[in-house]
């Protein structure tokens, strides 16, 4: 009888047991270092969870800069900045990351790593009371929970993806280039500007972030990162000029704040935008020199 009841638990449990196993060799987000093929997993499945991947890879490191933000802080190299400052720097990063979210990552980072610099790259059109996601709790309980984070959906896509039994797929517009970077100028503006309300809760843990910087002397940074002009033109067609410089002094009076999103030569050139709104790596390459050296001659200190 007994010998019958374990046959049963063995049969009913070899599934859950070969899909732990398959994961944990796997790994797709190197959340158990057991399989160090690093360069596969950037290359095939980090896109699937950019967040969730940066997340466990940072806890991993425990690198005393960060850069916080979505995906055009992406573009800051944290090689360039290591090398030029020899302080060990990670990109903290997730594509449309909101406001909120970039607060829960910074003390998701806070309370994984002993930080020295934080760098958080944070735009108007993120200063949005409308603008709200909330990504970052359910990649931290991922982390704290290994099961969690074994049975997730996105981990096993992962896998699957890892391994090319399914391909990633990757929305692309059916437009033109000049189609798609006009779609960005026309539709894009009215999803930043359309509607808008003074963050006041996500302000407030602005404020908390930037006191609890100065109690443990860790230098914090915003960047203001660089947009085309047309793009900085949709503020003025919206109204919201008042609001623009109203988010400027207020992130100005919490800590030093570097702006880079203003009428300038950069911001005039289409051909250092891959879009209206994303820079591309050689801006990327200016703005960590910059931070870097402390000497902005595109860099405005507000």
């Amino acid at each position: 009888m007994v010998n019958k009841f374990l046959y049963r638990a063995i049969l009913f449990l070899s599934p859950i047991i070969v899909w732990i196993a398959f994961v944990y060799l796997t790994d797709p987000f190197n959340y158990f270092g057991a399989n160090n093929n690093l360069e596969a997993k950037n290359n095939k499945v980090k896109k699937v969870n950019s967040l969730l991947y940066n997340m466990v890879n940072f806890e991993h490191q425990k690198s005393p800069a960060i850069f916080i933000g979505d995906s055009r802080v992406k573009a800051l190299s944290v090689e360039q900045y290591t090398s030029q400052t020899g302080i060990k720097a990670y990109n903290l990063h997730s594509n449309a990351a909101k406001l909120n979210e970039l607060i829960d990552m910074f003390w998701f980072a806070d309370s994984t790593a002993k930080l020295e610099q934080v760098y958080i790259g944070l735009n108007f059109n993120q200063f949005n009371e409308f603008a709200y996601s909330n990504r970052v709790e359910s990649c931290e309980n991922m982390i704290k929970n290994p099961l969690s984070y074994i049975f997730n959906r996105s981990v096993a896509e992962a896998c699957f993806i890892y391994y090319d039994l399914k391909k990633l797929e990757e929305k692309s517009p059916n437009m033109t280039q000049e189609e798609f970077w006009n779609y960005n100028i026309q539709e894009k503006s009215k999803h930043y500007y359309g509607k808008y309300q003074f963050p006041q809760e996500s302000f407030d843990e602005l404020q908390k972030i930037a006191t609890h910087c100065k109690s443990r002397n860790i230098k914090l940074t915003f960047i203001i990162v660089p947009h085309y002009i047309e793009m900085q033109k949709k503020i003025t067609e919206f109204h919201l000029e008042k609001e623009l410089l109203e988010f400027q002094l207020r992130l100005s009076g919490l800590a030093k704040t570097i702006n880079y999103d203003y009428d300038c030569a950069i911001n005039r050139d289409k051909s250092n935008f891959g879009d209206p709104i994303h820079y591309k790596e050689h801006i990327g390459a200016l703005i960590v020199h910059e931070l870097s050296t402390g000497v902005f001659q595109y860099g405005r200190p507000l």
